[in-house]
């Protein structure tokens, strides 16, 4: 069941079994086909035969590796139709939902800008891939928004500002957002110019999850705003005009 719509698609087993009962239908085609064309003998059969062969052999390079990595993908646990993925290593990180594995190439329903995406099965298995639907706890996803905050604020009044967001986002029913569980506030590096603050929450409505994204920026903006905490990143000098 995909978006309210139930759909039947193929498994590794029913795949399989197409491709077993499409090289059938091929041989006896070609040796219906032989006798058509009354080579009967056994050398111009095996020319026939061996030209097919060989055709098969110089272009295996184009549909056998996205065959196997289509059985493997049907046939793995970790990649699911519906699963909403991260990819990496295709440019920017695409967050999308698989829609439908097929036997060349998967459909990948990106959720941020409502498209479908082809991407070969072989490719697809060349990505390291993230599945944010089978998350490792019952809390769900825990999600993480990274800022970074000037020195000049107290790590005090930064948690108090980022707990602020996180009891108005509470009161928001249309955030789907594991309240029950505290949000976690963790400064992760020191550098230069600014400190960098970790905030991890949980989600387990993962096809809203970009939407809960913006969300939850936008009202920690806000808080920030009144806080008056500032995300700009400080510099480390000053220029006074004379």
């Amino acid at each position: 069941e995909i978006d309210g719509n139930v759909r039947v698609s193929d498994t590794y087993n029913t795949r399989a079994l197409r491709i077993l009962t499409a090289i059938l239908f091929f041989v006896v085609a070609l040796i219906g086909s032989l006798q058509v064309l009354e080579l009967d003998s056994l050398l111009q059969a095996g020319g026939v035969i061996g030209f097919v062969g060989v055709f098969l052999a110089l272009t295996q390079a184009s549909w056998a590796p996205d065959i196997i990595s289509g059985l493997i993908i049907l046939n793995s646990d970790l990649l699911e139709e519906g699963d909403v993925v991260q990819l990496e290593g295709m440019g920017d990180e695409l967050i999308g939902m698989i829609y439908k594995t097929k036997m060349f190439h998967t459909e990948v329903l990106n959720v941020v800008n409502n498209h479908r995406i082809m991407i070969r099965n072989a490719q697809l298995r060349d990505h390291t891939i993230h599945n944010l639907s089978k998350f490792a706890s019952a809390k769900g996803l825990r999600e993480m928004l990274v800022f970074k905050i000037g020195y000049e604020h107290k790590a005090e009044s930064v948690r108090q500002m980022f707990n602020k967001a996180y009891a108005k986002i509470a009161e928001d029913k249309e955030i789907e957002i594991e309240v029950q569980h505290p949000l976690e506030v963790y400064a992760d590096n020191t550098g230069d110019y600014a400190i960098t603050w970790k905030v991890f929450y949980y989600t387990k409505n993962i096809k809203k999850l970009v939407r809960t994204r913006q969300a939850f920026m936008e009202i920690i903006i806000q808080c920030a705003e009144e806080s008056n905490i500032s995300f700009a990143t400080p510099v480390l000098y000053q220029k006074i005009s004379a």
